[in-house]
């Protein structure tokens, strides 16, 4: 429970109620992965050498239409190698890759398929994962500051 002085800090800003939840993960594909993009753990064990529940939970591979529906998405922390490990965040405050359409502050976010990018989600028909926490006023592919919600999506 949090004092007063915990609740008056956490309101003005003196804490992050958002702290990441971060994961070890490995890359099983034969790509590099980007820093700050957005992948999805292999739940359904598609690649080969995923061959147990424990190793699912751990191996990243690219976001695709299946998994944006009923997998778990998650943004890597650095670039990490083919077959290399590193961290993901699967909750939280992070940066995150945009696909290069102006993004509005508050914007809700999905990922896009074949790809480690997110876009604009249509709230009406599209899952989202985030929540854009500043403007890309740009047409380029820039990383913005993001508020992962929902690593499984949500309408």
């Amino acid at each position: 429970m949090l004092s007063p002085t915990g609740l008056r800090q956490s309101v003005i800003g003196g804490a992050d109620n958002f702290q990441p939840v971060k994961i070890p993960v490995k890359n099983v594909t034969a790509s590099a992965f980007v820093q700050f993009g957005l992948y999805a753990l292999d739940l359904t064990q598609s690649d080969g050498d995923v061959t147990s529940i424990d190793l699912a939970l751990s191996s990243l591979i690219p976001v695709a239409t299946a998994n944006m529906a009923t997998g778990m998405l998650c943004v890597v922390q650095s670039a990490i190698a083919a077959g290399d490990v590193g961290t993901a965040i699967i909750w939280g405050r992070t940066k995150m890759v945009s696909n290069g359409s102006a993004i509005l502050k508050g914007s809700p976010l999905k990922g896009v398929n074949a790809s480690h990018k997110v876009a604009i989600a249509t709230i009406a028909t599209d899952r989202f994962h985030g929540i854009a926490l500043e403007a890309n006023g740009s047409v380029d592919a820039t990383t913005i500051q993001c508020l992962l919600i929902a690593p499984y999506g949500t309408f």
